[in-house]
């Protein structure tokens, strides 16, 4: 459909402006004929077939647009549609694989996600976070950097919907005030230089 209506407005350079035009000009003259009014009561019948012929393909020229126009938003609605499927499935599988990595994790790695999920800290700040031993980013367990930031971390929803099974899994590890991740004790307080 959009290759016709390419077709039309480059080679013939009609648009459906001027399909408006050639249609509303032919129906006019068609109607003046049919009511006698004023000179287009006695038109010659040529004259007459080329009104009906303009209406004609003015009307066509819009019914190929209005055609693709709706084809075009019906294709990228479900061009849409089948995006948004397409990252439910990719976000599907982020999840899967985070709790299946969930049972390979060391301590360090257990500890960093011990601390969050006791702390409530789903979505997390930290310049630190790269510090930890292991890589909860890595095993997907963690997502982040986050948009344009370089140190805003989530947990991943898989592992975050089971939080309380995991509280409870890591309930023997000891964990500090401060992150495990944190070099200088608190999140974003530095050693004096």
């Amino acid at each position: 459909m959009e290759q016709l209506v390419g077709l039309l407005q480059s080679v013939l350079g009609l648009t459906p402006r001027q399909g408006w035009t050639w249609l509303v000009a032919g129906s006019a003259v068609l109607i003046l004929n049919v009511f006698a009014v004023g000179p287009f009561a006695s038109l010659d019948p040529a004259w007459i077939a080329i009104a009906a012929l303009a209406a004609v393909f003015g009307g066509s020229i819009l019914l190929v647009s209005l055609g693709a126009y709706f084809v075009g938003k019906a294709s990228s609605g479900s061009a849409k549609r089948q995006a948004n499927r397409e990252r439910e499935r990719e976000w599907e599988y982020l999840n899967q694989e985070a709790l299946r990595n969930l049972e390979i994790l060391s301590v360090p790695e257990q500890a960093a996600l011990a601390w969050l999920i006791r702390n409530g800290q789903k979505r997390f700040r930290s310049e630190f976070f790269h510090h930890l031993d292991g890589n909860l980013v890595a095993k997907r367990i963690v997502y982040g950097p986050i948009g344009h930031t370089t140190d805003v971390y989530e947990v991943i929803d898989g592992v975050w919907a089971i939080r309380d099974e995991l509280r409870e899994r890591y309930r023997q590890i000891e964990i500090n005030e401060e992150p495990p991740w944190s070099p200088y004790g608190k999140v974003g307080r530095y050693l004096p230089r």
